[in-house]
C-alpha cells in the first residue's frame, strides 16, 4: 500500500507566505489546517507498475528541464501547479530533470530513472493500492488522464478527521518524521537552479543541507531565492 500526496500552499498567486512553516513546538489544529486546507476525502486506487510510472512521470512536469550548461536557471515550472506535484510514500524513485518529459515515443522514455520498492525494481505488471484523495482520483488537474485505474475500492473518509485520530493516538513526533523522503533528484554535478520559497524557509535550511543552498535575498515580489547545487 502506498500513499500519494501534493503541496496544498507552495507560493504561486498566494505568495510569498503561501507556505507551509512548522516550527518546533506543539503541533496544532492550525498546523493541521495549514497541512489541509481542503477537508478531501481519501480513497484508495488500484495501479499496475505502468499506472505508477506514469502517474510520477506527469508529476515531473512540474519541473523545468535543466540541460547541461544549466546554471540558476528556475526549478520550478511556473505553467504547472505545484498541487500537481504528487510525492508518493511507500517506493523509491528517483527524477532527472535534465531529460525531457514522457513523449510516448520511443526512445523518449521520460524523467523517471529509478523506481523501486523496498530495492526490488518495480515490474509493469506489478500491483498497489494507492492512497489519495477523491479530488485527485476523480481527474483533479488532469494528473491521472493516461493511468490505468481500477474504481475507487474504498473510501476512507476525511482526510483532517483520519489526521488527527492518528496524531491523538500517536506521538506526534515519530509520525511526522521520517529517515529519507521517497523521491529525489538525480545527481547533475556542476548544475545550479534557484528555487524561489518562502522567508521562512531560512529556518529549515538543514533538511536541504545535501543541495547547498545559497540564499540569494528576497525578489521583488518577497519571495527568498536560493541557489541549489545539484
Amino acid at each position: 500500500m502506498l500513499a500519494a500526496a501534493a503541496p496544498a500552499k507552495a507560493g504561486g498567486f498566494g505568495g510569498p507566505l503561501n507556505f507551509i512553516d512548522i516550527r518546533p513546538g506543539a503541533f496544532t489544529h492550525r498546523h493541521l489546517y495549514d497541512l489541509l486546507p481542503f477537508n478531501d476525502t481519501l480513497c484508495a486506487l488500484e495501479v499496475t507498475g505502468t499506472g505508477l510510472h506514469r502517474w510520477l512521470e506527469h508529476a515531473a512536469t512540474t519541473l523545468c528541464r535543466l540541460p547541461g550548461t544549466a546554471r540558476d536557471m528556475p526549478l520550478n515550472d511556473p505553467r504547472s501547479p505545484t498541487y500537481n506535484f504528487d510525492i508518493i510514500d511507500g517506493i523509491e524513485y528517483v527524477i532527472d530533470p535534465s531529460r525531457p518529459p514522457m513523449s510516448g515515443r520511443p526512445g523518449h522514455e521520460g524523467r523517471v530513472v529509478s523506481l523501486r520498492r523496498r530495492g526490488r525494481e518495480v515490474k509493469p505488471d506489478d500491483r498497489f493500492i494507492v492512497v489519495t484523495s477523491t479530488f485527485r482520483a476523480a481527474g483533479g488537474g488532469g494528473v491521472l488522464g493516461d493511468v490505468d485505474l481500477q474504481p475507487i475500492r474504498r473510501v476512507l473518509g476525511s482526510a483532517r478527521q483520519i489526521m488527527m485520530t492518528h496524531l491523538r493516538d500517536h506521538d506526534a513526533a515519530p509520525a511526522l518524521m521520517r529517515a529519507a523522503p521517497p523521491m529525489r533528484l538525480a545527481d547533475l554535478a556542476g548544475r545550479t537552479t534557484i528555487f524561489r520559497t518562502g522567508p521562512g524557509a531560512m529556518h529549515h535550511l538543514d533538511a536541504i543541507a545535501a543541495f547547498r543552498p545559497e540564499p540569494l535575498g528576497l525578489d521583488a515580489d518577497g519571495f527568498l531565492k536560493l541557489r541549489l547545487h545539484l
